[in-house]
């Protein structure tokens, strides 16, 4: 289904510029940590036969994505693409060529939230390193395995929900981390405003009185439940600094945090 092509792993330091360039082949980018943004080329343009060709392209009118810990996309032959890191980053890049078209993705930015993808560039890196006999067999198997996964998350994705039901599902399984609103409506396709009037017509509520809500009733169980201080339960839910906590805390229950355990500690 696959030829396999080339494996990179790179480290980025925070601020590095990676200047437009292409492949002509496949390229499957997995970004383990790090933020930045890459904008990529609609158009397509001859790369010769070599695995990679840097370009001085103004991409600046091209599409673009920002990506995160744990997101991943695809590039299609012959597209120029560049990155730039804000902060510190650790990749993984995969090359090769698509024999079966019926898996072919769309240059997309996707969320791995079930890390499932994950699972399978790990065992692909494990393979390319210790190369075992046939370790190209075992590497294609796998891209394949893995891209038929994401064909049909993307497919029952988008016969079952909207984009904007998979941001909730994703703020519903990471509230208590720091969340980027304008990057997770830019991963799911829309302008940031867009987003906020998308997420109030479906939950009646913006996204970032969502997400206090949803930190203040772990905020409520942890107070009940356990000897944490203040300060340790502002960080797990969250907040970034406990003044902030008790603000919001306040707020929404008419009540301070050590007023409300007094109350309600079981």
């Amino acid at each position: 289904m696959v030829e396999f092509k080339f494996l990179i792993q790179n480290l980025y330091d925070k601020g590095r510029m990676i200047v437009p360039h292409g492949h002509n082949c496949y390229e499957f980018v997995y970004y383990f940590s790090g933020k930045g943004i890459s904008h990529y080329d609609k158009a397509t343009t001859s790369i010769p036969n070599s695995y990679i060709k840097y370009f001085g392209a103004d991409l600046t009118d091209s599409n673009s994505f920002n990506f995160s810990s744990s997101s991943y996309t695809m590039f299609k032959p012959n597209t120029l693409h560049d990155e730039k890191h804000y902060d510190s980053a650790s990749i993984i890049a995969l090359g090769f060529d698509l024999k079966d078209k019926s898996i072919e993705l769309d240059t997309n930015c996707y969320i791995d939230t079930d890390n499932v993808i994950l699972g399978y560039i790990r065992k692909i890196a494990t393979e390319y390193k210790n190369k075992y006999f046939q370790f190209q067999s075992v590497i294609e198997s796998y891209i394949s395995q893995m891209l038929i996964d994401i064909k049909r998350k993307k497919t029952n994705f988008a016969t079952t929900k909207e984009p904007i039901d998979y941001s909730i599902f994703y703020i519903d399984e990471h509230y208590m981390m720091d969340i980027n609103i304008n990057a997770l409506a830019i991963n799911a396709g829309y302008s940031p405003d867009h987003f906020r009037i998308l997420f109030k017509k479906k939950l009646g509520q913006n996204p970032k009185n969502y997400i206090t809500k949803k930190r203040i009733g772990l905020a409520k169980h942890l107070l009940e439940t356990t000897p944490l201080t203040i300060t340790q339960i502002s960080e797990s839910c969250g907040f970034k600094y406990s003044s902030l906590f008790t603000v919001a805390f306040n707020q929404a229950t008419g009540m301070n945090p050590l007023e409300y355990r007094k109350k309600h500690k079981a």
